[in-house]
């Protein structure tokens, strides 16, 4: 009887976590929580309730993570001036992984900020 090879999943996954770095790791967390919680474009607010929080307090938070992915996108490439081999790699990495999130963010969220304007 042939063993699974359970340890193949944490191969792969621990090290590009360990290449983000756990506070981006924080960083990216709601923003993809933020993928999954866009309301309808013309959704209307409500103002009392649970439902306050997917179209009152999750619509505000969506600009704010957006500018602190490209805030860190920046500074990431800043910080990558100065580096050389390993560390540029990895922050070319960096910097790729969260212009996706961020590109994906904004799409996801265009049409319901399109409908309000």
């Amino acid at each position: 009887m042939s063993r699974k090879n359970t340890t193949a999943p944490r191969r792969v996954l621990f090290p590009v976590l360990n290449r983000l770095g756990a506070l981006r790791i924080l960083l990216m967390l709601p923003a993809v929580a933020l993928l999954f919680a866009a309301p309808a474009p013309g959704t209307r607010p409500e103002y009392h309730g649970w439902g306050m929080i997917l179209t009152l307090i999750v619509p505000t938070l969506a600009p704010m993570v957006f500018l602190v992915l490209l805030l860190d996108v920046m500074m990431s490439a800043v910080f990558m001036v100065d580096q050389r081999g390993a560390e540029r790699t990895r922050l070319k990495y960096i910097v790729f992984f969260q212009l996706l999130l961020a590109a994906m963010l904004a799409a996801v969220w265009y049409p319901y900020f399109r409908a309000i304007l």
